[in-house]
Parts: structure tokens; C-alpha cells; sequence
């Protein structure tokens, strides 16, 4: 055997006696790529692994210790509320209405009155309505005067059945003041007068109805033109407002304002200006009366 023999059969034996070695260390010594997982060094973690979590959910495993039990991740997507109860503070639900008021607000402020008529029509063909009788023909009278042309006789026999209908103090300041209006609206302005003159002298506690159709009064007599005798009308209303107290309710505090505003400025349209500041200060210490009745 020749010497470059000799060195071609050294290579190839150190080279077989290298594969058997690798293939000895790799069965016995060493785990292979396969049997051992990846693992991070210690207090790293790769981004891609980390689970999306809020950074409260992060918190509460911190506070809760190695021993807690694991809490339920949030869906940071569709966050589940604490509780089903409402906010601390938040507003009150409003009040469901009644299908009949709800009937009668949709018919108060329908976009055409003839629909919102006949819709009240329909509600006094019910005979379990008939307790509410005086309420739905005054809204149904208030809707023939929004029609165009307005129908006054319509309305006239509407308020009329209103009053026939009240049965209670209420019912019957709302049926008369309603009249009232009616009357204004259709031209007899001297009868509307006469009828908010006789509603708000009765005899008996002065009620929101009598304060209102008092106010009606003053305001018709300043607007024909008569001032002179609108001044004492408007301070008879404001006199009657502060004796109702707590009789009329917050509606006491809304007519006295009216007037306290109508009265200050006729008189300083007269040129009585002394008198209209007298009248202003006398309402910023009556005011706040009012107001604390009203729960402002």
C-alpha cells in the first residue's frame, strides 16, 4: 500500500470513528431537541406567550398571594360590571305611565290634533276610562284649538263636558281654567275675564287653579290696554300666591315669578320706576320661600 493509500484510509476512519461518537453522546449523554422544552430565563417571558389580561386582573393575582385561588380572566372585549345594581347616585328610573296616560300624552303632543282627537275619542269610548272623563275633554278641547283653522265650537262643547265630567278639586280648576282658555282663544275675551274673576275669588283655600286663572285675569286686562288696572290685578295675584304657602305646590312659586316679571315691567314701561324696584326686592325675599317649597 502506497503512502497516499495510507492517508485515504486514515481519513475515512477517523471519520467513522467521529459519527460513532456524535451518535453515542446524542443517545445517552445529552436529551435531545425534542424532550426539552423551551424554557425563558428566569423573571422573563416572551410577549407572544404572555395572556391578554387588564392590568386590575394583574393586580388582584399580586395581592391575593401564591396560594390564592386563580380568579376568572376578564373579557377585556365585553368588561363584565362588578354588580347588576345601579351606580350610587345615579338617577331614579322614571315612573312607567299608565296606558291611559301614556294614550293621552302621545294625543297631547300628536303632530296632527285630528289624530291626537281621535285618539282620546277612542279612550272615552272605554267605559273603564270614565273616571279620567273630565281629563280627556279638556286635552280634547286643548287639541280642537291647535287645528287650522281651530275649531271653537268643537272645543266649546269639549270644555263644557269637561266641567260636567270634574269630580274632584282638581279636575274642576283644570276643566275651568280650560274653559277660560277656550273663551280667550275664540274672541270673548269679556267672558273669559269674567270667568277668571269668579274662579279666582271663590271662597276656600287658593288653589294652583284659582292662582292660575288669577293670572290669566291680569294678563288679559293688561292686554286690553288697561294698565291701570293691571297693576293692582298683578299684585292680587302675587298677595295670593305667597298666602297659598304649601296649598298649591310648586306652581305657587312659577305664577308668582309671572307676575312678579309682568308687573315690574308695566311699571317701569309707565315710568314708575321706584315702584318697579320695590317689587323686585320684594320677590328676591319671597323667592327663596318658594324655591324650598319646589325641593330647588
Amino acid at each position: 500500500m502506497d503512502k497516499s493509500q495510507r492517508v485515504a484510509l486514515a481519513v475515512i476512519s477517523a471519520g467513522i470513528l467521529i459519527g460513532v461518537a456524535v451518535i453515542i453522546i446524542s443517545g445517552t449523554g445529552l436529551p435531545s431537541i425534542q424532550q426539552v422544552p423551551f424554557r425563558a430565563a428566569p423573571g422573563k417571558q416572551l410577549e407572544s406567550a404572555r395572556p391578554f389580561v387588564t392590568e386590575t386582573a394583574q393586580e388582584a393575582a399580586v395581592t391575593a398571594g401564591p396560594d390564592a385561588p386563580a380568579a376568572d380572566t376578564p373579557d377585556s372585549l365585553n368588561p363584565r360590571p362588578a354588580t347588576d345594581d345601579p351606580a350610587q347616585g345615579a338617577p331614579e328610573p322614571a315612573a312607567e305611565l299608565s296606558p291611559v296616560d301614556r294614550a293621552l300624552q302621545e294625543a297631547r303632543h300628536a303632530f296632527d290634533p285630528w289624530t291626537g282627537v281621535d285618539r282620546i275619542e277612542a279612550l272615552l269610548r272605554s267605559l273603564e276610562n270614565l273616571g279620567r272623563a273630565s281629563e280627556l275633554y279638556a286635552a280634547k278641547a286643548e287639541l280642537y284649538l291647535r287645528v287650522d283653522p281651530p275649531d271653537f265650537e268643537g272645543a266649546r262643547l269639549a270644555v263644557s263636558q269637561a266641567v260636567a265630567c270634574a269630580s274632584t278639586a282638581e279636575e274642576r280648576d283644570e276643566a275651568r281654567y280650560a274653559e277660560m282658555e277656550v273663551a280667550r282663544r275664540s274672541g270673548d275675551v269679556e267672558r273669559a275675564r269674567e270667568l277668571a274673576q269668579a274662579f279666582a275669588s271663590e271662597d276656600g283655600p287658593v288653589s294652583a287653579g284659582k292662582l292660575r286663572a288669577a293670572l290669566l285675569g291680569a294678563t288679559m286686562t293688561r292686554d286690553a290696554g288697561d294698565a291701570a288696572a293691571a297693576v293692582p290685578a298683578y299684585r292680587n295675584v302675587m298677595r295670593l300666591a305667597v298666602a297659598a304657602g304649601d296649598v298649591a305646590g310648586p306652581q305657587a312659586g312659577d305664577v308668582y315669578r309671572q307676575a312678579t316679571l309682568s308687573l315690574v315691567h308695566l311699571l317701569r314701561e309707565s315710568g314708575r320706576r321706584d315702584e318697579a324696584d320695590a317689587v323686585a326686592e320684594e320677590a328676591a325675599r319671597q323667592l327663596p320661600r318658594f324655591r324650598a317649597v319646589a325641593g330647588e
